[in-house]
């Protein structure tokens, strides 16, 4: 699949020197800024997203899990009928799939987590060392790494800090 991330609207590098966006680092927060995840979230069909969400596993609701009998042998059959069901009720989970999954664990419980390119972009997105250009590099290739690509557009917006103009661009 093929994402665009918008610069002018991404949240990324946490609090650090090569961060973009204000308010907290969110699939989506209050101030209009969006994570990579958020913005490749909406890409997939998500349509709102609550701005206290800050994994995509939030994205699958906690009663798919929760309403679940509790099996605590092995697996009853129909468990796995069940997470096919709830497939079936809730598209949003196969939408979400590269991101986000619901599965049996070790218990025979339905659980929902993370992927590994989710948990790999978060580290990337967030952290605050890294420069811009380097930021894009390792999220390109962790992209391709799963047979996914992403493009960025636009411009990091301007700020203003103490009353002087800073353009983000130029940290790079």
């Amino acid at each position: 699949m093929k994402f665009t991330i918008d610069r002018s609207t991404w949240r990324c590098g946490e609090y650090g020197l090569y961060n973009h966006g204000s308010g907290v680092t969110a699939l989506e927060n209050s101030e209009g800024f969006m994570c990579c995840l958020g913005q490749i979230s909406h890409q997939l069909g998500v349509a709102a997203i609550d701005s206290d969400l800050v994994e995509p596993v939030e994205l699958i609701p906690d009663f798919i899990c929760d309403d679940v009998d509790n099996y605590t042998t092995s697996p009853a059959p129909d468990v796995y009928v069940e997470i096919d069901a709830l497939r079936d009720q809730f598209p949003l989970i196969d939408k979400l799939k590269i991101l986000a999954t619901i599965f049996v664990d070790e218990d025979g419980v339905i659980a929902r987590t993370n992927t590994e390119l989710a948990l790999d972009a978060m580290v990337i997105n967030d952290a605050s060392t890294l420069t811009r250009v380097n930021r894009e590099r390792q999220l390109c290739k962790l992209f391709k790494k799963y047979g996914h690509e992403i493009k960025f557009i636009n411009q990091y917006t301007e700020a203003r800090v103490d009353g002087l103009s800073v353009l983000f661009s130029v940290l790079l």
